[in-house]
């Protein structure tokens, strides 16, 4: 593939399916590596609980990580948490493309391999362009990091996750998603 200088939201789209999955970072191709069995699980898991919730509570959709969000187009930044959320209530635009703007709740489980310097960048990324909730996940320790307009709160496994203002009535025991 040839070394571009800056990646546009047209150029991602004309990559088309080659198996594997990238953002991209003002400007910057980025090649996502896949994760592991824990990371899988823990993705499975969150997916698993949420949709349970939606399918008595409509408030929303859920999105796999292969669904890109658009935070910004010059220079470009498009994203593709490993989770996201979107009220009902809000405006998806056209099926066939990327969606405009950060999901609502943006979910990204982290991978032994990435930086924190690349995923406090992401998760300013999301508050900065609409994101009204960041979940990240780490499984060592087993932690969830919660950040919003407040600031960050950090949830081990004894705690219980609840997001009243965007998931009313959901709750969630995190050793649900930690346990082996």
């Amino acid at each position: 593939m040839a070394t571009k200088l800056t990646w546009t939201v047209e150029d991602l789209e004309q990559l088309g399916d080659d198996g594997l999955f990238y953002e991209i970072d003002e400007g910057e191709l980025i090649t996502l590596s896949p994760g592991n069995r824990t990371h899988g699980r823990i993705e499975q898991r969150l997916n698993f609980r949420l949709a349970r919730y939606l399918d008595t509570h409509a408030v929303g959709e859920l999105f796999p990580s292969d669904v890109s969000f658009v935070l910004q187009k010059n220079p470009t930044i498009v994203r593709s948490p490993d989770i996201a959320f979107v009220r009902a209530a809000r405006d998806l635009g056209n099926p066939d493309k990327f969606i405009e703007g950060a999901p609502d709740l943006a979910i990204e489980i982290i991978s032994p391999s990435e930086r924190a310097s690349a995923i406090k960048r992401k998760i300013g990324q999301y508050l900065e362009h609409g994101a009204a909730v960041v979940w990240v996940v780490y499984f060592n320790p087993e932690e969830m990091h919660i950040y919003d307009s407040t600031g960050e709160r950090v949830l081990r496994t004894g705690d219980v996750l609840e997001v009243p203002a965007l998931l009313p009535g959901f709750s969630l025991p995190l050793a649900e998603i930690f346990s082996a």
